[in-house]
């Protein structure tokens, strides 16, 4: 094991020596290459600093717990087996996504496949759009997929994964501190800076149990450096967006008097507001691609039939 990854943790090659990559035959049916493929891909995977995807963020150590304790064979030939072969260095970091991801949600991957909520033909996709979200920290860097992956919405539900990832643990707090988590789609969605302001205001705020806050627009303006009038402009174009939800609240004075109080935000789950956005966008691309060769197609036609004209007017003369 050590002439091929020099490096490998004691830890790391025990695990493999003892249940993957044993000289006795047995583990995985691999051949050469991609047992060198594996093992480098573990090798970085054991290694990475920080792995976040929808806002989940996974340490070193809750990486290595995986592999130490849920990683299987299976979850390594499947990731051989859907992440697409380059020659690239980011590619044995990309498998070791995949076989992290496999490992660590292989019940709830099983559990919505048996149900026919996700198709095991889409799995190929399924990585994609999961390491399409990641973001990793591997020596101090943060590394991401250049290319993004959008997904239809009309089959979404057949290789959509954030819920998978997300569920009960969107927006919690994994650490203690004076912090709080921004998604970074929220970046990504064309948002103007006033929005991306009162967004992260509100995250601020914001109940991570029930996703909910009550900040008046007094209160949200000083936060931010707004007026009144300028939080409501931003708040009426988050909801236009999906991104958030607000319900007007009443107060009963002790004299038995009813009143407006301020507004019960809600902030929405921003994966699926992200995709549809996505192909928002990617349908208007379609649009304007269409549009360009109709005009070029009208172009070529109108060049044409002047042509014609003068060829005709010339053999008249």
């Amino acid at each position: 094991m050590s002439g091929i990854c020099p490096e490998l943790d004691a830890r790391l090659s025990a695990e493999l020596d003892r249940y993957y990559f044993s000289t006795d035959g047995s583990g995985l049916n691999l051949d050469r290459w991609e047992k060198h493929r594996g093992i480098n891909a573990l090798h970085r995977l054991w290694n990475i600093e920080e792995i976040a995807c929808y806002g989940v963020r996974f340490a070193t150590e809750d990486i290595r717990k995986v592999i130490l304790d849920l990683m299987k064979p299976a979850h390594i030939k499947l990731a051989l087996k859907t992440v697409d072969f380059n020659s690239g260095t980011a590619y044995s970091l990309w498998l070791g996504c995949a076989i992290f991801m496999f490992a660590k949600f292989d019940e709830d991957l099983q559990h919505e496949i048996r149900k026919g909520i996700l198709s095991r033909g889409y799995l190929p996709l399924v990585v994609a759009g999961f390491l399409s979200e990641v973001v990793i920290t591997e020596k101090g860097r943060h590394i991401s997929q250049r290319i993004k992956v959008n997904l239809s919405l009309k089959e979404k539900t057949q290789y959509d994964f954030a819920r998978i990832v997300t569920h009960g643990t969107a927006r919690k707090s994994y650490a203690e501190g004076n912090y709080f988590m921004v998604p970074n789609s929220v970046l990504y969605m064309n948002l103007s800076g006033g929005e991306i302001l009162l967004y992260a205001c509100l995250l601020y705020y914001e109940d991570r149990r029930t996703h909910t806050c009550y900040p008046s627009f007094r209160e949200i303006g000083e936060r931010i450096g707004m007026s009144k009038n300028t939080v409501m402009k931003y708040l009426r174009s988050l909801e236009k967006r999906g991104l958030v939800e607000t319900e007007q609240t009443l107060i009963r004075t002790k004299s038995g008097e009813v009143h407006n109080g301020t507004l019960k935000y809600h902030i929405t789950p921003i994966a699926p507001i992200k995709k549809a956005y996505d192909e928002k966008e990617l349908d208007k691309l379609r649009r304007e691609a269409e549009m360009r060769e109709r005009i070029a197609k009208y172009e070529r036609h109108t060049k044409n039939s002047v042509h014609a004209e003068n060829h005709a007017e010339n053999e008249q003369m």
